[in-house]
């Protein structure tokens, strides 16, 4: 186990992560902790060695992917800022259901 430690950084931060993303708030942290542990898992599993600034970087490119991913998702969600989801505005009630009228 000696030289494998990179073995169990690398798992533990992909279960860190993976708990992280049952806090609510905490799922874009947790995605960059799953990313950076995998990247270390992978680096070490083919190389035989870890790259630490490398699976960094993984790990914020993580957080920036999943946050932007996010975000459109709240685009999708609620199409109209002007009303920022709190009101009805024709284009629907912003939890999926069609306001009534005409078709």
């Amino acid at each position: 186990m000696k030289g494998n430690w990179e073995y169990i950084v690398g798992g533990a931060a992909i279960v860190g992560g993976a708990a992280v993303m049952f806090v609510p708030g905490g799922q874009v942290f947790g995605a960059g902790l799953i990313s950076f542990g995998a990247d270390v898992v992978i680096q070490k599993a083919t190389t035989g060695e870890v790259n630490w600034v490398q699976t960094g970087i993984s790990g914020g490119l993580g957080i920036l992917g999943f946050g932007a991913g996010a975000a459109v998702g709240r685009a999708v969600q609620q199409p109209c800022g002007a009303c920022g989801g709190r009101s009805r505005c024709g284009l629907g009630d912003h939890r999926g259901r069609r306001i009534p009228g005409p078709d």
